[in-house]
């Protein structure tokens, strides 16, 4: 029987994505029933998010929600006062305890039976079911701090697991660790408790410093430690931009193309910053998919946008926009790529969140490219994968009817 993987980027509210597209995977079940499909959901930042709303039962177009809404994006991203920065790290923009509160809140807002201080193996085991098919795994992704290593939160007992595994946080606080997104981002750390042992706190941030903020292959090689062969993984992303390396003769504008990047300290500070939420070439995915595969199938299928120029093959062909950015933005498609390409994780703004979704709706159109398994990152050639929503689409039904 086929072990199926959910897996889920992280990258703050650009996890919209995922919830679009897990509404158009399955458009008639609530958060129970989806994960009732899979023996192993697995996730990281905002994709954490995305995890709690369907361990909560929301349907994906409820998670969408609150990630559209302004109100709840405000409850996740509180901005730090002003005396707080002056008198301590000037950088962070956002609040760390206002973060918790506010995940806590949205995860247990409409519950008789609140959820977030409950334990992952609880949370799991709650998950309604069809008779005899057990309690999906869960694992969550962060980064031990004082520890200075990866850290997965798991449902289940693990013969992967090295770190104490007395140590056991709420889902709530998982969550929170795990969307904790270090230096130009969130204050200090995220602290959490031992939910039975108050006292023992730890710090962590964002798991994507462990290396999984796409943590489709840690899900894989769990499937396998556990004596699974017949494994398939649907990974679903939040977004990657790329642009080639080449001159701007090469372009029909000089935006759809990257300059050598300049190395100042603080270029440097940023751009390994921002290293972690990316996964170039792919890695993660065509690691996982090499793993998994039979040897006439692929089973890995990604699901991400990738907000990047295409080139024909014709000889003197230059790199021009994709169709789908005049959808979402036809007055300048232009300044709807440019925006997209520079936008933080942290985008909170409703024009940003705006884009976002146009960018949601424009690439399940299959008018912008989805992300292969690999591809060749100096002319954006796709090697393996699929390369529409579409075709992505209809492999994954093949795996899961």
């Amino acid at each position: 029987m086929t072990f199926r993987i959910l897996s889920l980027d992280g990258g703050g509210p650009w996890a919209l994505l995922q919830a679009m597209a897990l509404e158009r995977l399955y458009p008639a079940l609530d958060g129970h029933q989806i994960l009732s499909r899979f023996d192993l959901a697995i996730a990281n930042s905002g994709g954490s998010i995305t995890l709690a709303g369907l361990v909560k039962g929301l349907r994906p177009a409820a998670i969408a929600d609150l990630f559209l809404q302004r109100a709840r994006r405000r409850q996740v991203f509180v901005r730090r006062g002003v005396v707080e920065m002056i008198l301590n790290d000037p950088v962070a923009k956002w609040d760390a305890e206002g973060k918790r509160a506010g995940l806590r809140a949205i995860i247990d807002d409409g519950l008789v039976d609140p959820l977030a201080g409950r334990g992952l193996s609880d949370a799991a085991a709650a998950i309604r079911r069809p008779a005899g098919r057990p309690a999906p795994w869960l694992m969550i992704a962060a980064f031990d701090v004082d520890r200075n290593r990866g850290r997965f939160f798991r449902s289940f007992q693990s013969n992967l697991a090295t770190e104490d595994p007395s140590f056991e946080p709420s889902l709530g606080d998982a969550v929170h660790a795990s969307t904790h997104a270090p230096v130009f981002y969130f204050a200090d750390c995220a602290t959490v408790a031992d939910r039975n042992r108050p006292a023992d706190l730890r710090r962590f941030w964002d798991g994507a410093l462990a290396g999984a903020n796409n943590p489709v292959l840690a899900g894989v090689i769990e499937a396998i430690a556990h004596g699974h062969s017949d494994i398939a993984a649907l990974s679903l992303g939040a977004g990657s931009a790329w642009r080639p390396v080449a001159s701007a003769a090469e372009a029909i504008h000089p935006a759809l193309v990257a300059d050598m990047a300049p190395l100042t300290l603080l270029d440097g500070v940023r751009r390994v910053a921002g290293a972690i939420l990316d996964d170039p070439p792919d890695s993660a995915t065509r690691d996982a998919d090499i793993l998994a595969r039979t040897p006439t199938e692929q089973r890995v299928v990604r699901l991400n946008p990738m907000i990047r120029p295409e080139r024909d093959a014709a000889p003197g062909s230059r790199w021009r926009l994709p169709p789908g950015y005049a959808d979402i933005r036809p007055a300048d498609p232009m300044g709807a790529f440019r925006a997209l390409v520079d936008m933080p994780m942290d985008a909170v703004e409703d024009d940003q969140v705006g884009l976002i979704a146009g960018l949601g709706r424009a690439w399940m159109a299959d008018r912008i490219p989805n992300q292969a398994l690999a591809w060749n990152p100096t002319n954006g050639v796709v090697l393996a994968g699929h390369p529409s929503f579409s075709a992505a689409l209809a492999r994954w039904r093949q795996i899961d009817p």
